[in-house]
């Protein structure tokens, strides 16, 4: 007997490109083209605002906001420039849909700042894992898994600042 041959599965929803997303409401496009003016890198402005800005908004306009578009360029040059890590941008961002401001500005009285400062990460890191003795005693006794508690308490004491590559390279330098 022959094998039976299992019927082709139907093609698959065509996705709506980034580029239909942003200019199909004038609104959104509108608003993408003003912050383009700002920061001019439209697929990085596109993500931020498909992805994050939008969600944000919720049912609201992205007019009724009190983030203007050419600020919402401005925060996505702070993110593209490296100046603000991924938890930290959308902790940003969310602060300015609620409140408003100058991007920069913000981001300097909230302390989101990306840390790169090897001292201030090794005092970040000696205090998490002072804080968490039990998991580093656990670890050391072969508790691998165990890294990424550390690491989350040691990004925890950076507000969520800090280079999350270099924190733990020092995390692990300093267990061993």
């Amino acid at each position: 007997p022959r094998p039976r041959r299992e019927p082709a599965p139907a093609p698959a929803a065509p996705r709506r490109s980034q580029a239909d997303l942003l200019t199909a409401d004038p609104a959104i496009a509108s608003f993408y083209r003003s912050a383009l003016a700002a920061h001019p890198a439209p697929e990085s402005v596109g993500r931020w605002l498909l992805n994050d800005l939008l969600g944000l908004a919720g049912e609201r306009p992205l007019s009724s906001l009190p983030l203007s578009p050419a600020a919402f360029g401005r925060f996505v040059a702070l993110a593209d420039a490296g100046r603000l890590t991924p938890s930290a941008g959308k902790a940003l961002l969310q602060d300015l849909v609620e409140r408003g401001g100058e991007p920069e500005a913000r981001m300097r009285e909230l302390a989101l700042e990306k840390v790169e400062d090897r001292g201030a990460l090794e005092a970040a890191v000696a205090r998490a894992l002072e804080a968490r003795a039990a998991e580093v005693a656990r670890y050391r006794a072969g508790e691998r898994k165990l890294l990424g508690v550390l690491l989350g308490a040691a990004l925890r004491e950076t507000g969520g600042a800090a280079d999350a590559a270099l924190v733990r390279q020092l995390l692990q330098e300093r267990l061993g």
